[in-house]
């Protein structure tokens, strides 16, 4: 931070996006409700603390400085995809694997989401705050909304790192979960048409009047579709054993692990 002085009274400036705050983007948000169409000054009075009417009968030159000051503003903070941060000597951090989130957990952060879906930034602090503990804690052994207070002063660079990896995570998760019901969808779809076969085949071989021959192939076939359908129970297989968990949990790694590396290429 920088101290400069501002119609006679000092002000911390930030030089940096790890000096801003969360609720110094909160506050900007509030100002930009203010003066929607002159977003400058929505960013200096929330970075800064200036009371908005000083600001605008300040001097050009002392406006400048402090624009000069923060020329980080004008390029945009790239999240680093991280899990955990250290917040005063102390380590918070959420699941490597998000979908092993307490249930009680993923209920608070949907209705966070949903009750801030119009001004996310609101609920980053309270977010954060539900996602990420110090060991062995969880959300009953804390008071959220003081933590959520406490975090209103995270630097905005660990709340982005933190939401980055949310999103990125609940992204890769919900891809997979697409791809699943597509395949439990073509599973149906193709046991019923061979359902629907073999009953044909069953039906013809009972009627009266065929050739031996003919019951023969018919057999033949009868034992032919009775192994593409055990194939494709292997292949479609949804049972929750150890293996098939197993198995899902490996797909969804890769897929989370794919757009974290994408992440990291378009930085």
């Amino acid at each position: 931070m920088k101290t400069i002085k501002f119609n006679d009274k000092d002000y911390q400036v930030p030089e940096n996006w790890g000096e801003v705050t969360i609720k110094m983007v909160v506050d900007v948000d509030d100002y930009s409700q203010i003066v929607p169409d002159a977003p400058i000054i929505s960013i200096i009075c929330g970075y800064t603390g200036i009371p908005m009417e000083e600001l605008k009968s300040g001097n050009v030159p002392e406006v400048q400085n402090i624009m000069s000051i923060m020329e980080f503003i004008y390029h945009e903070y790239q999240p680093e995809i991280t899990n955990s941060f250290t917040y005063f000597g102390k380590t918070y951090s959420c699941n490597a694997d998000i979908v092993e989130q307490k249930f009680e957990d993923w209920v608070s952060i949907q209705t966070i989401l949903h009750n801030y879906k119009d001004a996310p930034v609101r609920g980053l602090s309270r977010m954060i705050a539900v996602l990420c503990k110090k060991e062995s804690e969880t959300l009953d052994s804390i008071n959220l909304d003081e933590r959520a207070r406490m975090f209103d002063e995270l630097p905005i660079t660990d709340a982005k790192n933190i939401e980055g990896f949310f999103l990125t995570s609940l992204n890769a998760y919900n891809n997979f979960t697409r791809l699943s019901s597509v395949l439990e969808h073509q599973d149906i779809l193709i046991q019923a048409k061979l359902t629907e076969l073999s009953n044909i085949m069953k039906a013809r071989k009972a009627e009266s009047g065929i050739s031996l021959l003919t019951k023969l192939r018919i057999g033949y076939y009868q034992i032919y579709l009775w192994y593409i359908k055990s194939l494709l129970g292997r292949y479609f297989n949804f049972t929750p054993t150890k293996r098939s968990k197993k198995t899902s949990n490996t797909i969804w790694k890769k897929l989370r692990i794919s757009s974290l590396r994408r992440n990291k290429l378009t930085k």
